[in-house]
């Protein structure tokens, strides 16, 4: 059997009945188009998240932050001191394996910054030191950063992201040495960050450590008691100087914090590294299931492209006599309706690669830029490969039937 000639015979056969040909392919066209587009989506929606992960810092950081006590210590638990300080200065002098440490104090809740008539509310606003940009990849496009000396006197000085800068100064403006408010307390502007496409990024607010713990905790009431300042830290973010010896580092880390802790084990790590394992599983389970989704849309395909293949068989049933009656084996019978099968199955890919591509191309325009599908030649591969393994596997029974026909049964048939 020349198989040049089998795949001629497969395109004669859609051509002479090109809308039940078409039909047969509309399920495998829909299943490929959809199996490309689920693939574009999660692959935009990780990549996404990883581009988002860089933006913050990268594996390197690592946030300490607190943890339930073994029940053994809980009778004991309040002889640490908790997350402060001390944790900082211990780490910077300790632990030759970190390169910066960052503390934040956060103002949470409903913060309102005022630029005379112009109101903008945030969900925080964060007291931090100049590691803050080293950890968080953050950077200065205008004016300056935090001095020691800001740090020193809590001058009242602020930082802001491009959005805050837009909503309170208006597009392009440069307000660097204006005032604004925070709370009513009245801040200078030193620095704009740059711009990064980044909706939390990109509406940062940072001031000085030592301002924010004097204006917003200075003061810690208990029961009506003033117990002095709350020293403790709303977060450290830690980052690592070689990656490649991270838990080398974090265990390092853990040691330090136990000894600051009076040996108590109320504090933990979330790491950037757990981050990126739970996107790539996340992602590698939505793929599993959408899979599963588009394998039925494809089944129905394989089951249209079988039965439109008995009933081609059907008709042909003379002729396939005739072709057997002047020498053509059962072997060369399977394979020329096999490759009429896949040859439809070839053609239903091309064209739900083409469905396929313009569905994610429409899905670019109306998702969000970071989050945009991303069509990866992988996922095109694998879309045509499912078109044409479910051809090849629903040819199998309806070839496997005409090759078992007898010649001279077939012959008679009308």
């Amino acid at each position: 059997m020349n198989i040049l000639l089998g795949i001629m015979e497969g395109f004669r056969e859609i051509w002479s009945h090109k809308f039940r040909s078409f039909l047969t392919m509309l399920g495998v066209i829909l299943g490929v188009a959809s199996l490309l587009t689920m693939f574009s989506l999660t692959a935009g929606v990780a990549e996404g998240f990883r581009k988002t992960l860089t933006l913050w810092g990268g594996l390197a950081v690592v946030e300490l932050v607190d943890a339930t006590v073994p029940e053994e210590q809980e009778g004991i638990r309040e002889i640490s001191p908790g997350r402060t300080y001390r944790d900082v200065l211990a780490l910077r002098s300790s632990a030759p394996l970190v390169s910066f440490v960052s503390p934040e104090v956060r103002i949470n809740g409903d913060v309102t910054l005022t630029n005379k008539d112009k109101v903008v509310r945030i969900g925080w606003v964060r007291g931090v030191e100049f590691p803050f940009l080293e950890v968080e990849r953050q950077v200065i496009a205008k004016g300056r950063f935090f001095t020691d000396l800001d740090l020193e006197q809590r001058n009242r000085v602020i930082a802001l992201g491009s959005t805050l800068v837009g909503q309170l100064f208006g597009p392009g403006q440069n307000p660097v040495g204006q005032s604004i408010k925070v709370d009513g307390h009245s801040f200078r502007v030193v620095g704009i960050f740059e711009e990064y496409g980044d909706r939390f990024k990109d509406r940062v607010c940072v001031m000085p450590l030592t301002t924010v713990q004097e204006l917003w905790f200075g003061v810690t009431m208990v029961g009506g008691v003033d117990q002095g300042p709350d020293q403790k830290l709303s977060r450290v973010m830690i980052k690592i100087k070689d990656t490649d010896r991270f838990d080398e580092a974090l265990e390092q880390i853990r040691n330090v914090i136990w000894q600051t802790h009076r040996g108590i084990e109320d504090f933990g790590f979330n790491t950037r590294q757990d981050w990126a394992e739970n996107i790539e599983n996340g992602v590698r389970g939505v793929q599993i299931s959408g899979g599963m989704i588009v394998l039925v849309t494809l089944l129905a395909g394989g089951v249209g492209i079988t039965n439109i293949m008995l009933a081609s068989i059907k008709e042909r049933t003379r002729e396939i006599g005739i072709r057997r009656a002047v020498g053509a084996t059962p072997e060369g019978i399977f394979l020329q309706i096999t490759l009429e099968a896949v040859v439809l199955s070839i053609i239903a890919g091309l064209l739900g690669l083409a469905a396929g591509y313009g569905l994610v191309e429409l899905l670019k325009k109306v998702s969000l830029q970071e989050q945009a599908p991303i069509l990866e030649s992988k996922a095109v591969i694998y879309s045509f490969l499912s078109a044409v393994l479910t051809g090849f596997l629903a040819g199998i029974l309806p070839a496997w039937k005409a090759s078992q026909l007898h010649p001279i049964e077939a012959l008679r048939f009308e």
